[in-house]
């Protein structure tokens, strides 16, 4: 049935692989640039946004 929604978009495809973080999600706090990013498993960040979107 094809990729998942949004598997073929590029900043997706860079936000899992973002500083050699393979299939995990760093994010970072805007208000502290300078601290290292936290980091979620990409399945779990996934269904984070889906729940919050209501999907």
């Amino acid at each position: 049935m094809g990729s998942p929604r949004g598997a073929r978009c590029p900043a997706r495809r860079r936000r899992r692989e973002a500083g050699g973080y393979a299939g995990l999600v760093p994010v970072r706090d805007s208000k502290t640039p300078a601290a290292p990013p936290l980091v979620f498993a990409a399945v779990s960040w996934s269904a984070f946004v889906a729940r919050i979107k209501g999907e």
